[in-house]
C-alpha cells in the first residue's frame, strides 16, 4: 500500500459519510419545515425565515466540511498542508466529543453515539495524517 492509503481511506470514506448525513439532514429538514407550516397555517405558529435561513447555513457548512475531510488527504503535497489539515482533524474531533457531551440524553442512544464515533474518527484521521507523514519526528 502507498504511504497515505490508509488516511486517504478514512479521510474519503468520513468525507462521504458527512455528505451524506449533511443531505439527509437537509431532507428531513424540508420535510419537518413543510409539515410544520401545513399544520400551523390555522393558528399562526408557522417557522421564520431566520430559522429555515439557519438551518440552510448548517447544512452547507456541514457539506463544505464533508468535501474538505474528502479531498484532503488528496490534496495537500507540502508539510503545512498536512498540518493543517490534521489541526483540522483533531479540531473537528475535539468538537464532536464536546457536541457528544452537550447533547447527552436529549437526541437519543443512537444519534449521540453517532457523533461520538465522528469525533473518534476525526482524532484517528488527524493521528493517521501525523503519523504516517512522520510531520513531528524531527532529528537535531
Amino acid at each position: 500500500m502507498s504511504k497515505l492509503a490508509y488516511s486517504k481511506i478514512l479521510g474519503l470514506v468520513l468525507g462521504i459519510l458527512l455528505i451524506i448525513a449533511a443531505v439527509g439532514y437537509g431532507v428531513l429538514f424540508l420535510i419537518g419545515t413543510g409539515l410544520q407550516q401545513a399544520f400551523a397555517a390555522d393558528i399562526d405558529k408557522a417557522p421564520t425565515d431566520n430559522y429555515i435561513f439557519l438551518n440552510l447555513v448548517i447544512i452547507v457548512i456541514l457539506v463544505i466540511i464533508g468535501l474538505i475531510t474528502a479531498r484532503g488527504p488528496f490534496a495537500f503535497k507540502k508539510t503545512a498542508g498536512k498540518v493543517t489539515y490534521a489541526s483540522f482533524c483533531f479540531i473537528l474531533g475535539f468538537l464532536g466529543l464536546v457536541f457528544f457531551f452537550i447533547s447527552l440524553g436529549a437526541l437519543g442512544d443512537q444519534f449521540e453515539y453517532l457523533i461520538l464515533a465522528i469525533g473518534i474518527i476525526y482524532f484517528l484521521l488527524g493521528y493517521l495524517i501525523i503519523k504516517e507523514n512522520n510531520l513531528f519526528n524531527r532529528e537535531l
